[in-house]
């Protein structure tokens, strides 16, 4: 969260409570389009294996920022576990995703095997051997101590008829690059190989509640304040003008332009 209920209610002045559940969920969605509008998420997130395709070039820009930690840099993957399905004229396909391995046979999931009741490759191994007509290896044997959460997502890879499925993690980690932590920066001199969504990253990047820049809560507080104080009116962004006996209406900046300009600030521009 950018602003604290407690920062916003004082910001806005002395309301009730009953005033203030109006508050809270538009708090909640001007933070929500702050975030959309800057192409980016403020509040300190970590990311694990987040995939980057690879320019070719000695510079590769993250998508979050600042950084806080850059735990691991991988260029590329290998096979880590093999899996197939001994059932014959048949369908059976497997697939990683965020919580574990989803087994499908004739069209019925199993998703019994999770990362979490099976940390390593070994544990993913029997738990994928329990399974009827399910068999697993490992495709080296130093594997079976590494985490299971390091198999990288993929999906329904086709593994009937004893067709052996490689599950892949990341390659080795990288120690040969500088980082620039404010702008996200990672640089390898001698270029990050090109390809597409080749090089996994762990990191941690935004803002905590100590370091959330004061100006960017104070757009949010403003920006709330600004359709708090509209909630009596039908429309919002519409001013009146009136010159002699003609008069109309036209189409205001709902956001306001310190809003606006502080936002600029912290606009990430898509390339």
């Amino acid at each position: 969260m950018i602003v604290t209920p407690s920062e916003m209610r004082t910001f806005i002045g002395d309301i009730d409570d009953s005033e203030y559940e109006f508050v809270s969920p538009t708090h909640d969605s001007v933070e929500s389009f702050v975030s959309n509008y800057c192409n980016r998420t403020f509040e300190s997130t970590s990311y694990t294996r987040k995939k980057y395709c690879g320019n070719g070039r000695s510079i590769l820009i993250l998508d979050d920022y600042p950084l806080t930690a850059v735990d691991r840099v991988s260029i590329g993957n290998i096979g880590a576990v093999k899996v197939k399905n001994t059932n014959t004229t048949s369908s059976a396909s497997v697939s990683v995703v965020s919580t574990g391995l989803r087994l499908v046979k004739d069209g019925v999931a199993d998703t019994s095997v999770t990362f979490v009741a099976n940390t390593t490759m070994t544990a993913i191994i029997n738990a994928i051997n329990a399974i009827s007509g399910w068999s697993a290896e490992l495709l080296n044997s130093s594997y079976g101590s590494y985490r299971s959460a390091d198999l990288i997502e993929s999906v329904g890879l086709s593994a009937i008829n004893n067709n052996w499925v490689d599950l892949k993690m990341p390659d080795d980690a990288e120690d040969n690059f500088s980082a620039d932590l404010s702008t996200a920066v990672l640089k390898k001199n001698s270029g990050w190989p090109s390809g597409f969504n080749n090089i996994y990253i762990d990191y941690t990047a935004g803002y905590t509640s100590t370091t959330m820049p004061e100006d960017l809560k104070l757009a949010i507080k403003i920006f709330t304040k600004y359709i708090y104080n509209k909630k009596e009116e039908e429309t919002i962004g519409v001013a009146e003008y009136r010159a002699e006996n003609l008069w109309g209406t036209f189409e205001k900046d709902p956001m306001g332009k310190e809003v606006r300009m502080i936002l600029s600030k912290y606009k990430r521009m898509l390339v």
